[in-house]
């Protein structure tokens, strides 16, 4: 069951199914976001483990160095995205 906010488009009344494998050389985390057993949302990952070392660290910060700048802004324009549909804003719950 949905116990935290995530997503101020998505409310708490639904619930969420997890497929993590284990972690050896690739790491896989599918989620899927169901209310009343239909899918609202499905996202997924693969990743590759690397060493954290020296050189790795360099050749990410040179391949990416703007990496948080993109993904706050591409977060931003998908929300405006959303907002501009008329999707309903949904604001934190009080604790």
């Amino acid at each position: 069951k949905k116990e935290f906010h995530v997503s101020p488009f998505m409310n708490l009344n639904m619930e969420y199914q997890w497929k993590i494998g284990v972690p050896e050389d690739n790491l896989s985390v599918h989620i899927e976001n169901l209310r009343q057993n239909e899918k609202i949302f499905d996202a997924s990952i693969s990743m590759k483990r690397i060493e954290i070392n020296q050189s790795n660290l360099a050749k990410v910060l040179l391949n990416f160095p703007l990496m948080t700048l993109k993904v706050s802004t591409a977060i931003h324009v998908e929300a405006f995205k959303l907002w501009f549909k008329g999707i309903s804003y949904i604001p934190h719950p009080k604790n």
